[in-house]
């Protein structure tokens, strides 16, 4: 494993490991075979709360995911909508514990980035808290480590930023306070269609554009 700096905003850096050929084989060989046991903890949230590399309900050798690019136009339709641990048996479970202790240093906590065994470990490792989130009645979707919670009004959605937070200290993680924000629905609204709104009229006047540029054609040719 070879310890690399990771560029992050205003001139920051933060440590990153880089896995070899061999290190890379044995990750995604031990997560495959974990994966039949993922798929029933899993499943309830493939696409009702988690839309991120949404799994396929039977793999097939390296094809675990289906189509990704739907995922986060799904993620953002359900956002605008609404404006466990599995029995995996013990040698598995160690051969990964071991891996990723290994692989984490010098921070001694992580999973390695771009590896789609990660993708599912992600899963896995917030399956508890999309759980609690639900049984505590609120209304949330998540895609990777991006949740959204809906609320009624700006005294639920502050409790339930605190809940979250409660919720991932639990699991080890903590609440990134600068890209956390409480939203009214029309604010959330412009910000979750971002510049989807523009693409699609530049789309329609390109259509447009060359619908005429045909009937032009055509009737030079008459």
């Amino acid at each position: 494993m070879l310890t690399v700096d990771v560029p992050k905003g205003r001139g920051g850096v933060r440590p990153g490991s880089h896995l070899n050929l061999a290190d890379r084989v044995v990750y995604a060989a031990a997560v495959a075979a974990a994966l039949p046991f993922l798929q029933t903890p899993l499943r309830w949230a493939q696409g009702t709360v988690d839309y991120a590399y949404q799994l396929l309900r039977q793999p097939r050798g390296a094809a675990w995911f289906r189509d990704k690019f739907p995922s986060w136009s799904q993620f953002r339709e359900a956002s605008l909508r609404q404006v466990q641990e599995a029995d995996v048996p013990a040698p598995l479970v160690e051969l990964l514990a071991t891996c990723l202790y290994r692989w984490a240093n010098p921070l001694t906590r992580g999973i390695p980035q771009g590896q789609s065994a990660s993708d599912v470990l992600a899963k896995v490792y917030l399956n508890s808290v999309d759980r609690n989130l639900r049984a505590m009645g609120y209304v949330h979707v998540r895609y990777v480590d991006d949740f959204r919670v809906f609320c009624r009004d700006r005294v639920q959605a502050k409790k339930a930023l605190l809940d979250l937070t409660g919720l991932l200290r639990q699991r080890g993680l903590i609440l990134q306070a600068a890209k956390s924000e409480l939203l009214r629905a029309d604010q959330a609204r412009n910000r979750i269609e971002g510049v989807l709104p523009t693409l699609n009229n530049l789309s329609k006047r390109f259509d447009q554009a060359l619908s005429e540029d045909k009937r032009e054609m055509s009737k030079e040719k008459d």
